[in-house]
């Protein structure tokens, strides 16, 4: 018998679910794992036999229904899907969806996530569509299995389908319930054998529908995530906690500035170090390597090396770099959309308002640093990592190492880079090149200082808006101008310019560019003109400023400017800024997915549970407030794909300090149906918490050299003592309208994240008066505008 032996995470990971799960059982249960004689006779079976005897590592057939569901001989099931989690408890939800639609237990079931050999490539995670879009194919594949299941327990009872009745894995008949049948008693232990439809995995379907809303029973119910035990207890294997025997471990030694070339290596300086192994380089890129961890490290601060620095400055200094964004000749620009004549009716207006908004680079940041492990055990390269696009790690590195496909595979682990293109893609490649090169297990963990300089950056934005008001207070004319230092920006693991890449000399035919963005047309304005450029550092490449997607891409830069100004066009008007958005949204002509509805209903659904009083900023009452600190609240609402989202964050503003405490959130929330609405609010709630962050502490500093933030003290984040006294989550319905049909799930792990810094300067604003214009909003900054304003 040949088997296709699981990882041993994975035998852990399925133990804790069920402590009677061995791999040898698992195995034994499982008809889509189990290969022997008879695979042959399965469809596509001998082509399967074949590689696997091989030792290959086969991409699963996402139009066969076992790839996705094994129903095993106990009436439990497993389900195979090919996205990853990271911490959002979207894989709780994705069991929720595929239970229901099964109808089957959720205590019942296991999931398998992002294993590239034996999940269907769904592409891993990423844009918030998880839920939104691959939840929907797992749903369908699972009323799927249902139907098929069906159709043999009407065989098998001799009773027509629409006689039966199914819940919990029992199939029974109607008004009869000693005649009944188990899955497993149908296909436990077996193959489905039932092929899909679609010409991509998006498309996969069967030819059952899925439940209407008014019949799901485990969808909407707040189910415990599965994964929290462990992370609780201790007991879970991280990526970080993998190891192999005769592992080794590697640190790289990165150039002391940007775009410096590497001249000699002083190869003595280490080589009677204790556990050294070798230095490996090429081009630019140096990594130490050592039996054990503390040498590596030791040995890579040790390792003496000769670096030419550039003949000009990388780059201008981070107290210089708006100046720079605004004075420099774009190296892209967007077509402007327009609508009606904007500049004529600026130029017509009773009130005109003109402001300006920095966003500096920010990083990912993460609370721990990048890692991997690459085993290269019997010719084979299997990667352990906590990428959460692990099937395009695997293609990025089978093409960068110039392997087949089928020679590599990713087993996705948990860990703590997510939210966008984060340094897990660049970590990952450096420890398959290195156990390529040395043709043993290599582990590479990054550096505090590595991480927080090197790893990828959202991209710097600067600002221009200008509005008009007719003398009623209405906006008649809207222009928005952006620029984004944002020219070569870095895709998910494209061999050609992970940063391992780079530094190899390795280069795109070209670069890049991002995508600066314009704002939704979230209010209806007669005349508007939006545009945006991107501008170019005169480093791109081998650079610690490299720009990539960070959480939400663009969207709080964007909207930071955006719902700021509207707040200032509000104050213009003397208006209530929530009336005043209200007034918008109402002229707008936009409601697609009824959107225009449902923005009025989740807006005035913030309002209400903060009890938002009606009335202009700042508060009237400022100038009556005695004492260092003042309060005051602010609104920001966007939207992001199908997902509605109003954010008020009330603050105490210290007058004397600087210090701004956002004390309370309010969001209310419309991501259409909600599978589970605890786990829904805690990624709202964790979406506000990193805005936050990004709103009062997180900056990339840099000189003209090298970037100068690279810890904990240089590069702060939120605390514990930042966090509000009180966070409140309103999930949102949308448009109470009975006649409106039922709405799909939409993407809820970047909407809340979106608004935050805005809604945190209006209520500065409201608080003092005081309009920041810059982020973050550290207690100096806020502090010298303070006494600007005095």
């Amino acid at each position: 018998m040949n088997t296709l032996i699981l990882p041993q995470v994975v035998e852990d990971a399925l133990h804790r679910v069920n402590p009677a799960t061995t791999r040898r059982n698992f195995l034994r249960a499982s008809g889509a794992l189990v290969v022997t004689a008879s695979l042959g006779t399965a469809p596509g079976g001998k082509v399967l036999a074949q590689a696997l005897a091989n030792g290959r590592y086969p991409d699963p057939d996402f139009l066969q229904l076992d790839t996705w569901i094994v129903i095993h001989p106990d009436n439990t099931a497993t389900f195979y899907v090919g996205k990853t989690d990271g911490g959002q408890g979207t894989g709780t939800a994705f069991r929720q969806m595929m239970c229901d639609e099964l109808d089957i237990a959720y205590d019942q079931t296991r999931l398998v996530m992002g294993i590239t050999d034996i999940t269907p490539d769904q592409g891993g995670s990423g844009g918030s569509d998880g839920v939104e879009r691959d939840g929907q194919v797992m749903r369908r594949v699972a009323a799927e299995a249902r139907r098929v299941l069906l159709d043999l327990a009407s065989e098998r009872l001799n009773t027509p389908v629409i006689d039966l009745t199914v819940r919990d894995g029992l199939i029974s008949v109607q008004g009869n319930p000693s005649r009944a049948v188990t899955y497993a008693e149908l296909v436990g232990g077996k193959r489905f054998d039932v092929a899909l439809s679609g010409d991509n995995v998006d498309r996969t379907t069967g030819i059952a529908t899925v439940k209407p809303q008014n019949e799901l029973r485990v969808i909407g119910q707040s189910i415990p995530r599965y994964d929290t035990p462990a992370k609780v207890d201790g007991s879970l294997t991280w990526a970080v906690d993998v190891k192999v025997p005769g592992m080794l471990h590697a640190r790289n030694v990165r150039p002391p500035v940007a775009g410096a070339t590497l001249q000699s290596i002083d190869e003595s300086s280490v080589a009677g170090m204790p556990g050294f192994v070798r230095v490996v380089s090429k081009g630019n890129y140096v990594a130490v390597v050592c039996e054990r961890e503390e040498q590596a490290i030791n040995a890579a601060r040790a390792l003496k090396a000769q670096w030419q620095p550039p003949a000009q400055a990388p780059f201008p200094a981070s107290n210089d770099v708006f100046d720079f964004i605004r004075t420099q000749s774009p190296a892209v620009s967007r077509d402007a959309e327009t609508i009606g004549e904007p500049a004529a009716a600026l130029a017509s207006a009773a009130t005109r308002v003109e402001a300006h908004y920095d966003v500096p680079f920010q990083g990912h940041t993460a609370i721990g640093p990048a890692h991997a492990m690459a085993d290269p055990t019997d010719g084979q390269l299997t990667i352990y990592s906590n990428d959460m696009k692990s099937y395009g790690l695997r293609n990025g590195v089978a093409e960068f190492l110039g392997l087949p496909r089928e020679q590599v595979r990713v087993v996705y682990m948990d860990g703590p880079q997510v939210y966008g293109r984060t340094a897990a893609d660049d970590a990952g490649f450096e420890a398959a090149y290195l156990a390529h090169e040395l043709g043993r297990p290599v582990r590479v963990q990054w550096m505090r200082d590595e991480e927080t300089a090197w790893d990828t950056k959202g991209p710097a934005y600067a600002f221009t808006l200008r509005g008009g008001l007719d003398d009623q207070g209405k906006v008649v004319a809207l222009d928005y101008e952006a620029r984004a230092l944002d020219f070569n920006h870095l895709w998910y693991n494209d061999p050609n310019t992970v940063l391992i890449a780079q530094l190899m000399g390795r280069r795109s035919p070209q670069a890049a560019p991002g995508s600066a963005e314009v704002p939704s047309r979230q209010y209806g304005v007669a005349n508007q003109r939006m545009q945006a450029h991107i501008v170019s550092l005169p480093l791109i490449w081998e650079t610690p400023l490299r720009t990539g997607n960070l959480r939400d891409p663009n969207g709080p830069q964007v909207t930071f400017a955006f719902e700021s100004f509207i707040d200032e066009l509000a104050a213009a008007a003397h208006a209530d800024p929530v009336q005043f958005r209200l007034d918008m949204i109402e002229a707008s002509t936009e409601d697609a997915i009824f959107r225009k509805a449902r923005s009025l209903a989740t807006v005035r659904a913030a309002a209400r549970a903060y009890g938002w009083e009606s009335r202009p900023s700042p508060n009237p009452r400022l100038r009556d407030t005695a004492g260092a600190v003042v309060s005051g609240r602010g609104i920001a609402y966007t939207y992001r794909s199908g997902t509605i989202v109003a954010v008020i964050a009330e603050v105490d503003v210290n007058r004397e300090t600087g210090h701004v405490w956002v004390k309370r959130l309010v969001c209310a929330h419309d991501c259409g149906l909600v599978v589970n609405p605890t786990g829904l609010e805690h990624t709202v709630e964790c979406g506000m918490l990193h805005g936050l962050s990004r709103a009062l502490w997180e900056e990339v500093q840099f000189d003209e050299e090298k970037v100068t933030s690279v810890d904990w003290v240089t590069h702060p984040t939120m605390r514990h003592s930042d966090t509000p006294a009180s966070i409140e989550v309103v999930i949102v319905n949308g448009d109470p309208n009975p006649d409106r049909p039922d709405l799909p799930s939409y993407g809820a792990g970047e909407a809340s994240h979106k608004p935050m810094i805005a809604a945190v300067a209006n209520a500065v604003f409201d608080a003092t008066g005081v309009r920041l214009r810059r982020v973050p909003f550290r207690k100096e900054r806020v502090l010298e505008a303070l006494r600007s304003q005095t």
